[in-house]
């Protein structure tokens, strides 16, 4: 027995949204170093994030004072945020009459690109944690000496003395390789040991309330362009203009290549790099346009082994990118699919690609699986910390997972979604003693296996059935067990054929939905379920119309019980 009616309405339960889908042009290239010069090569956009699909890239946060009078400046290469700039002076922490200053190392390793190519444009991509009241002209330079990044310290929690050849602000190797002058300051167009050019790479004015910071020029792309050719590291420095770095309050806090979860990548830094190289071979191009949560495969010609294949799409306006995957075919097994973001190398074999109408898929009937770490532990032992993440479905339901504690600041959350569709996370703690809440995160649950679906279906008949016979849930969960039950019945379809569906396939499917309509419905599906028509709409009629006819009721109501009285 469904529990006694609330007032609530389906657009307050599960709010109308919108997902656009995917549409643009698919494009796969293969590359051969001794292949003919291409007269129009196909163009290439790459987009290097730190992350599962790109891991050369880490940044330091270095500070100290000009001279380099500082007992440790920390390195601070794991944690969230780093900071470029001049602090404002604050007297509770006094620093000898000097406000600390800021500087950030950037090191991507194997950025690599197909044979011969050229970079065409490169931008640096930063998103702002905290901004500045006033504007702050930031400037990039290529860094001659390469350093290493380290581990955050002999202790490992980024504010611990530098272990031997770790970079921080005096020393490009601590204890080995100092800069020219502190926090790599020495520039110079033919000293050896010069940190910098004096030129910069490129340069951008921040304005108070910019959320991102973009660095692009002419000169950034072709030194990503000869780093990757030679087969070494991008070595930049980001820096406030020296006018206003001596100005205290001159600082703003970027996100980190280590921020937050590896799961939502949007706010770490993103080297964008688009190139083209005349050693294509073969350029194959596909048109596609897909609604939400639709998958697509394509058989592209076979790439020969050895070649280098790059695969972009090139996305319409306003719309997201899809997740391109690949597999080879190898006598007829299939091998498993991988998700492919920047070029690689084919090794042989045909060559089956998937395009997934979401722009960060989770399996359903699989778990979505995300870390977090995190050094900055002000209020306790990291092993006793919370953090606590919310999971939000796309009908509205929320839950709540602790994540495990898996050793060197490190906490793991695994939670498997139920529901297809656009999930929303986000996570808590209580690190230091202000409580921090993480912006809003994404993933999308699509079907992939039709067993996973009809799984799922028998898991939402047993949890309506127990929800009914226990008298247990509004009318609000009905309306979002009729969403699931509608999606859950599409995916399901999408495994089908006109053949499949009419056979032993297809039958099987119906009776598991059947079971479902039962439950939401509290009747018995009949075999056939009958076509019941709607009685006509009256028609409307207009205000001196409906007098009339009152007037007529109203008469022979008075003549009727006139009628009687006589015969009375």
């Amino acid at each position: 027995m469904m529990a006694r009616a609330s007032v609530w309405t389906p657009d307050q339960v599960t709010p109308v949204t919108d997902e656009p889908g995917v549409r643009g042009t698919l494009r796969l290239s293969t590359y051969r170093p001794d292949a003919n010069r291409s007269s129009s090569p196909s163009s290439h956009v790459s987009r290097f994030v730190p992350g599962p699909d790109y891991g050369g890239m880490e940044d330091n946060d270095l500070r100290g004072f000009l001279d380099g009078r500082f007992r440790w400046g920390w390195n601070q290469p794991g944690q969230m945020h780093v900071r470029i700039g001049r602090e404002s002076w604050s007297a509770a922490r006094p620093k000898y009459g000097e406000a600390e200053l800021f500087r950030v190392l950037h090191r991507w390793s194997g950025i690599v690109l197909p044979p011969r190519s050229s970079v065409r444009s490169a931008r640096l991509e930063l998103t702002v944690e905290q901004g500045c009241s006033r504007a702050i002209r930031l400037v990039l330079y290529a860094v001659r000496k390469d350093w290493n990044p380290g581990s955050g310290g002999v202790e490992g929690n980024n504010t611990s003395k530098p272990r031997a050849g770790e970079a921080w602000w005096n020393d490009a190797e601590f204890q080995r390789k100092p800069w020219g002058l502190p926090g790599v300051g020495f520039a110079s167009f033919s000293h050896p040991a010069a940190d910098t050019d004096v030129s910069p790479l490129a340069e951008t004015l921040y304005q108070p309330g910019d959320q991102g910071i973009l660095f692009a020029s002419d000169a950034l792309a072709g030194y990503v362009e000869g780093r990757a050719a030679a087969a070494e590291p991008v070595l930049l420095l980001l820096k406030v203009s020296d006018f206003q770095e001596d100005i205290p309050g001159a600082l703003l806090a970027v996100y980190s290549a280590n921020y937050g979860d590896a799961w939502d990548l949007t706010r770490r830094p993103a080297l964008v790099v688009e190139w083209e190289s005349d050693a294509e071979v073969r350029s194959w191009n596909q048109e596609v346009w897909l609604e939400y949560g639709r998958i697509v495969t394509f058989r592209p010609p076979a790439p020969a082994p050895g070649d280098t294949c790059a695969l972009t799409f090139d996305s319409a306006a306003e719309r997201k990118a899809p997740t391109l995957d690949v597999r080879a075919m190898e006598k007829s097994e299939d091998a498993g699919w991988k998700r492919v973001a920047l070029p690689f190398p084919w090794t042989g074999g045909e060559m089956e690609l998937r395009v997934t109408a979401a722009p960060d898929p989770v399996a359903l009937g699989t778990s979505f699986e995300a870390t977090l770490r995190d050094t900055w532990i002000r209020t306790g032992e990291p092993e006793d910390q919370v953090v606590r993440w919310r999971f939000t479905s796309p009908t509205g339901v929320a839950r709540e997972v602790d994540a495990e504690y898996r050793g060197d600041y490190r906490w793991a959350v695994d939670f498997q979604p139920e529901e297809l569709g656009p999930w929303r996370y986000e996570w808590r703690h209580t690190f230091t003693d202000q409580p921090y809440a993480s912006p809003p995160g994404r993933f999308d649950v699509v079907a992939t296996e039709r067993e996973a679906v009809l799984d799922f279906v028998d898991r939402l008949e047993k949890s309506v059935s127990e929800a009914r016979l226990a008298g247990s849930f509004e009318p609000p969960d009905l309306h979002r067990w009729r969403i699931r039950f509608s999606r859950l019945q599409r995916a399901a379809l999408r495994f089908e054929d006109p053949d499949s569906f009419r056979g032993e396939s297809g039958r099987e499917l119906l009776l598991r939905l059947d079971r479902v309509r039962t439950a939401l419905s509290g009747k018995e599906v009949p075999v056939e379920i009958p076509f019941i028509s709607h009685p006509p709409p009256r028609p409307e009629v207009g205000g001196w119309t409906r007098w009339r006819v009152r007037m007529a009721k109203a008469m022979r109501r008075r003549v009727s019980r006139l009628t009687r009285w006589v015969r009375a």
